[in-house]
């Protein structure tokens, strides 16, 4: 997330006016915070006193910025998305909790919510599932994993497209699911390597 949907977020967290700021956010930024359901702008009335008789003034209607559920969430991460600097060794003791390892390019939320589908799927080593059913709702997948609703969201949208956690929960339908836990486990280059070479390049219904 850029610095300046950050910014809008945290502005709506502060339920900050608009109509009062020097510098307000794009408007394009606050349109798509609101597409994304963190933010809403919304209308209130507010008592402007006369600068030199208190006692003075009128009703305006000022818009400002109020935090949606989901911003909460947003918040959240940007709190907890910045661990604090590690001293040699701590990373292989962080490994060694029985968590899958990480790969490249996963972050600790991604970490912790494998764990939890590998757990929940009775996923072993080799390829093994033992539950095709899939967790629901995507709520308690966030509490099996001690993370957020969002980051269950971004995590199934960087797995399974658009269609997300719904995308999820057809794949464990369709029992389509065994490919995915295999990648999140890290299984992938082992069972291949495994494999005859004459068998590594045959479909799966041969």
């Amino acid at each position: 997330m850029n610095h300046k949907l950050i910014r809008v977020v945290k502005l709506a967290g502060k339920q900050a006016v608009l109509d009062h700021m020097r510098f307000p956010p794009q408007e394009e930024d606050i349109a798509y915070c609101e597409r994304k359901r963190w933010v809403q702008v919304r209308t209130r009335e507010v008592w402007i006193a006369d600068e030199r008789r208190p006692n003075v003034g009128q009703w305006q209607s000022v818009q400002y910025l109020d935090l949606l559920p989901d911003g909460r969430d947003v918040l959240y991460e940007i709190a907890h998305e910045s661990p604090p600097e590690e001293r040699p060794g701590e990373q292989l003791t962080k490994r060694q909790t029985g968590r899958p390892r990480k790969n490249q390019g996963e972050s600790d939320n991604d970490t912790k919510i494998i764990g939890a589908l590998l757990k929940h799927h009775e996923y072993k080593q080799g390829g093994s599932v033992g539950n095709r059913n899939p967790i629901e709702p995507a709520t308690k997948l966030a509490k099996d994993a001690g993370v957020t609703r969002m980051a269950v969201t971004r995590f199934m949208q960087k797995h399974f497209g658009e269609r997300g956690y719904k995308g999820y929960v057809t794949a464990c339908q369709r029992d389509k699911i065994d490919h995915k836990l295999i990648a999140w486990a890290g299984d992938v280059t082992r069972l291949l390597a495994a494999l005859r070479p004459d068998e590594s390049g045959r479909p799966d219904d041969e």
